[in-house]
């Protein structure tokens, strides 16, 4: 069975994925027919998220972004016209959110309820709950034939498990899950060997989110080396019809404001020009040290604008920083492009621009890091370095939907300074450990190049 896990890291045509499936169909152990226990296992955690997180949903949220952010988007298109919300609100998320929070004011209309009815949370969690349970089903029913019942129900399983993915969905009432959702049909179209659907779902990762495009190099030189030019040309075929089909009609029936508001979207990166947004990564640290031990001003210490040399900013140093990286990770995966270098790769470029990047927030890291899943049995060697990368993920998730439901002015006097060593003191160290975690990843994929 190790055997024919190790044929998938090999850079051979894609039958050694069949013979993995195939090795496993005929263990007995292992059955892959209709309706074996795997597919029990797999249901049963699939509904065990979903009731858990529709449990948790109305209980507590990330106050910053529900009610000044999603809410009263929600209420600026009145239930029948999603290009109100970029008309009068500042919402710069791609249409699908604006299409969803329609759909969540219609039915607050049509059922009464107040404009802070906690059923309003749920509904705006919901395309990231039913994303996190359904990615149980898909990657169970997806990949059993491609790599065998048991590899996929072990993929499920890890995908169900991924605290981060809750935490982002259920909890805080981000998009990220469903865009970490999206992200991992992409990887599953890969390890399908299917240009169409790579196109496809990167297609549908950008219509919710644009933080997407930060695969994108990794994706188009994986697809370059294994298809040529049809697949690039079958790809970038289906990857325009779905924008098209998705954002197309705001920009059709949106008016101006609609049309405004997609390119506000996906061409607004510097809405907030800080070197970071409680992000666990360097410039945290950067940060830190110049308010709190050399005592300089917020203003002058947070403007990622500042200018190092000659015109030459904090952000240009950490798009250099970030663009090396990229390089590196490319530069190994081509050098021995298989299917699950290709999802570790992915999953690196989106960690990179976390770590290396101005502008990151706390909650950037999660999209990239999910998909990890699939490849928890295909390659053990690297389970530590993934459940290294959900912790990291999950520290952050939870620090920030602390902060966002827990403020120093509410607490008695005597907590104030254990809370604020707590948190901050929590953040600082991961934001020491995370660069070394970011190189380990690096090493990882580096030394499995050679290893294979």
């Amino acid at each position: 069975m190790l055997e024919s896990y190790s044929r998938l890291t090999s850079p051979r045509p894609s039958v050694s994925l069949e013979a993995v499936a195939e090795t496993d169909r005929l263990n007995p152990r292992n059955p892959s027919r209709p309706y074996s226990s795997h597919d029990a296992t797999i249901v049963v955690a699939s509904g065990v998220v979903l009731i858990l997180s529709l449990f948790v949903a109305p209980l507590i949220v990330y106050r910053g972004d529900m009610e000044p952010f999603f809410l009263s988007w929600s209420r600026a298109t009145e239930g029948h016209s999603p290009a109100r919300a970029y008309a009068l609100t500042d919402c710069d998320y791609p249409p699908f959110t604006p299409y969803w929070l329609t759909l969540v004011e219609r039915v607050r209309i049509a059922c009464g309820w107040p404009t802070d009815h906690r059923g309003l949370w749920v509904l705006v969690k919901l395309p990231s709950i039913l994303a996190h349970s359904a990615g149980v089903l898909a990657i169970g029913l997806l990949l059993r034939r491609r790599l065998g019942a048991c590899i996929a129900k072990q993929s499920a399983l890890a995908w169900a498990v991924c605290l981060p993915l809750f935490l982002s969905g259920a909890i805080w009432g981000q998009m990220d899950t469903l865009l970490a959702s999206l992200l991992m049909l992409t990887a599953v179209a890969c390890l399908r060997d299917s240009p169409a659907w790579i196109g496809a779902t990167i297609a549908l990762a950008l219509f919710v989110k644009l933080q997407a495009v930060v695969i994108g190099v990794a994706l188009l030189v994986w697809v370059a080396i294994r298809f040529g030019l049809r697949g690039i040309l079958i790809s970038g075929a289906t990857f325009a019809l779905l924008l098209t089909l998705t954002v197309g009609p705001m920009m059709i029936f949106g008016g101006e404001a609609g049309r405004e508001g997609v390119l506000r979207a996906y061409s607004n990166v510097d809405r907030w020009p800080r070197r970071q947004m409680m992000a666990h990564n360097l410039w945290f640290v950067a940060d830190a040290v110049e308010t709190r031990v050399l005592k300089r001003p917020d203003k002058l210490v947070f403007p990622d604008t500042r200018e190092i040399f000659a015109g030459f900013t904090h952000k240009h140093l950490g798009l250099l920083l970030f663009a090396c990286a990229v390089i590196w990770i490319v530069r190994s995966l081509a050098r021995h492009p298989t299917h699950a270098r290709l999802i570790l790769a992915m999953a690196l470029c989106g960690f990179a621009m976390y770590q290396l990047a101005t502008q990151q927030h706390g909650r950037y890291s999660l999209p990239f890091v999910g998909m990890l899943a699939l490849v928890w049995s295909l390659e053990p060697r690297w389970r530590r370095l993934i459940v290294a990368l959900w912790i990291s993920a999950s520290i952050n998730l939870m620090l920030g939907i602390v902060r966002g439901n827990l403020f120093p002015s509410e607490l008695p006097s005597q907590l104030r300074l254990p809370y604020d060593l707590m948190t901050h003191g929590l953040s600082f160290g991961m934001s020491l450990i995370n660069p070394f975690i970011l190189g380990w990843g690096l090493l990882t994929l580096h030394r499995s190049e050679k290893r294979d």
